[in-house]
């Protein structure tokens, strides 16, 4: 009991069930997660616990034990299947099942022990269910309980009686009876053994409530105890933090009854994955900039506002000694100025006529001239409105995207004029800053490419002479940004490697658009620079109305929830049970992997209303999963192809596909996702 000693029992539904229990003799349970609960996020998540537990006592061929547990279950279920027509199977035969999994690894007995101990320690009471029985007994009402469970009954039945279930009648556990629920098998049993009456109460849809019904058992749904089935992603112990987090906070939720809202949802992502991801690189931050001796940390808007915002409510410079300051920089005015470092009157960079013509296909000829000031250009208008005939043409093929790229190259010099300006307004603002400096600094970014860091060391050290002065911290860079380094000086990554694949790295990978837009600053992005009436300069930044809204709705309450739990750690008084020990990259990773891999329900819907802009304009967003699936087979490929949280996506579109849209979704997971964990595939078999 006291693992929910602050739970609030629905007093309604409680007397509800009681006055519907006089017309039963029996009333059945369910006993996982309604009778009994885990501590966890997810039901498998003890084995990761296992796995942890082994470690620690110096087991080090057992790495791995979580998946192979979970394989060894279902390789179980297929042998006794095909051997006696198994419906369930029992713990002996699963661990049956695990040496020749792991032929290293000997201790099985030992860890099954340690299994059987973290469930009974896990495991605790649903008030609302232990008082219901309580009355149940008071009343003279025969209780029984059923599970589809491989653990046997005799420990169900010490563990009941541990956490104060008493008066009970039987125990019908799947594995001994070669019967389960979902099959529905089970229930002429209960039927046999139990005349009269029955109601049985349990928290799965199809195994508690529509299952007993279609054999004559009346059912009532009870779910506030429910776990997540997260059945995605990497299974071991980089996964407890988050697990053992996320449920803590989703009990104190349902244990007063509050409402699931998004502004919810979005808050507890904050105190859980994102506490766990800002605060395991801000430790790393401070180890790495330590060893390199870097006196100051410049963090890039936008992207690394909620990081400087954690910062200094940490007040990590204290501690640190490491001085901080906010660096409002931005692709458009870096790539402008490194454009004109690299051009010629009569030539321009190829690179910057690329990042020039960039579009996702709804971007106008308008808009690329504004993107450098020459919509106001008449030479220039002229030759695009000749080109395309209007100024209102999309680019959204590479023949259009050649045209204007050949706009820009005859109208070259009135280029290299516009370029010349940012530049010199943006080197300007570097040095007020302090990016030309004999000290040792670093710019502290998301990442990706390394294109930032490359664009300032050839602004403020063109001759390439003190690129050791500064360098970059990255929460990931891909393997592009090799090509990057040799240009720009020391780059390091804290949740990837550079020289894998993106899509080999998934945990990361599908969390970019995630990451970028819950990490946003409350202002639009950097377009250039202006002297203020103090003689200091100042960035000038979008007027972005869709992004401030985005913020106000969503980011807010997600950064709050980040900064607030990481100051209630470093204090001790975590609401969420993290702790500094926590904070480390495995276990953002971790928290990463758990989020974009096996979302749940609420999570899933409430981060698909995230808007994300692919170009740097920043003057649209689009949800970072279409709200609908595309008409056909072809659309449904290319809008794969195009999404960064494809995983999001295609489980997404699961839920609201017709059955031959679902077939396409299968399809594309099945053979698309080469690098994804074997048990994120499986959602889609």
């Amino acid at each position: 009991m006291k693992k929910l000693n602050n739970w609030a029992i629905d007093e309604t539904w409680l007397n509800a069930l009681l006055s519907k229990s006089k017309a039963y003799e029996t009333i059945s349970f369910d006993i996982f997660d309604t009778a009994l609960t885990r501590i966890f996020d997810s039901p498998v998540d003890v084995f990761a616990a296992v796995e942890s537990r082994l470690l620690k006592a110096g087991f080090t061929q057992s790495a791995g034990f979580a998946n192979l547990r979970e394989i060894a279950e279902q390789n179980a279920r297929s042998k006794q299947f095909l051997s006696r027509n198994a419906e369930d199977v029992s713990l002996d035969e699963i661990y049956a099942e695990l040496p020749e999994l792991n032929k290293s690894f000997r201790e099985w007995d030992e860890a099954k022990r340690i299994e059987l101990e973290i469930e009974r320690d896990t495991l605790f009471a649903v008030p609302d269910i232990l008082e219901l029985i309580m009355q149940l007994n008071a009343l003279g009402k025969k209780v029984v309980f059923v599970s589809d469970m491989y653990l046997p009954s005799s420990f169900l039945a010490e563990v009941l009686q541990h956490r104060g279930y008493d008066g009970w009648a039987e125990l019908i556990v799947s594995n001994e009876f070669n019967a389960t629920k979902s099959t529905g098998n089970i229930w002429p049993v209960l039927k046999q053994r139990h005349s009269g009456a029955i109601l049985h109460i349990g928290d799965d849809e199809w195994s508690d409530v529509e299952s007993p019904k279609r054999h004559g058992i009346d059912s009532v749904s009870f779910v506030r105890a429910r776990t997540e089935r997260r059945i995605a992603g990497a299974l071991r112990p980089e996964i407890l933090p988050f697990s053992l987090a996320a449920r803590k906070l989703t009990l104190n939720r349902r244990g007063s009854m509050m409402e699931t809202t998004n502004t919810v949802v979005y808050e507890e992502l904050g105190r859980t994955f994102g506490a766990l991801v800002v605060g395991s690189f801000l430790q790393w931050l401070i180890e790495r900039a330590k060893l390199h001796g870097v006196e100051h940390l410049y963090f890039c808007a936008r992207d690394g506002y909620l990081i400087q915002q954690v910062w200094n409510r940490l007040e990590l410079s204290k501690s640190s000694g490491i001085t901080t300051s906010y660096l409002e920089v931005a692709r458009r005015p870096l790539n402008l100025a490194r454009g004109y470092i690299e051009s010629q009157p009569q030539n321009l960079d190829q690179r910057l006529i690329d990042f020039l013509c960039s579009s996702t296909g709804v971007t106008t000829v308008d808009t690329i001239l504004k993107r450098i000031d020459l919509h106001n250009d008449a030479e220039v208008v002229k030759r695009a409105q000749d080109a395309f005939g209007s100024l209102d043409v999309s680019i959204s093929s590479s023949e259009s995207h050649a045209i204007m790229a050949d706009v820009f190259r005859r109208s070259s010099e009135n280029v290299y004029e516009k370029l010349h300006g940012y530049h010199d307004r943006l080197l300007s603002y570097l040095k007020q800053e302090g990016l030309i400096s004999s000290q040792k600094i670093a710019i502290v970014d998301m990442g990706w490419h390394g294109t930032m860091q490359r664009s300032m060391h050839k602004l403020t050290d063109p001759s390439g002479e003190n690129k050791h002065n500064l360098i970059g911290f990255y929460y990931g860079l891909w393997p592009k940004a090799l090509e990057n380094i040799y240009a720009s000086g020391l780059m390091e990554v804290a949740f990837s490697n550079m020289f894998l694949k993106a899509e080999q790295q998934p945990e990361l990978h599908e969390s970019v658009e995630i990451l970028e837009e819950l990490h946003s600053a409350p202002h639009g992005t950097v377009l250039d620079y202006f002297v203020d009436s103090n003689g200091k300069w100042r960035a000038v930044t979008a007027d972005s109305p869709l992004e401030m809204q985005q913020f106000e709705e969503i980011t807010k309450h997600f950064q709050r929830g980040v900064t607030d739990e990481l100051v209630a750690i470093y204090a001790g008084k975590s609401a969420t049970g993290l702790t500094l020990d926590d904070l480390t990259i495995e276990n953002g990773v971790g928290a990463m992997g758990a989020i974009a891999l096996s979302p749940s329900v609420s999570e899933l819907h409430a981060l698909s209303k995230l808007g994300h802009c692919a170009t740097f304009d920043h003057l649209t967003l689009s949800t970072i999963i279409p709200q609908t699936v595309p008409a056909t087979r072809e659309k449904m490929y290319e809008g794969f192809w195009l999404n960064h949280w494809r995983v999001g996506m295609l489980r997404y579109w699961l839920g609201i596909a017709t059955p031959e849209q679902r077939n396409v979704v299968i399809e594309i997971a099945n053979n698309h996702m080469p690098y994804q964990h074997e048990r994120t595939k499986r959602i889609f078999r």
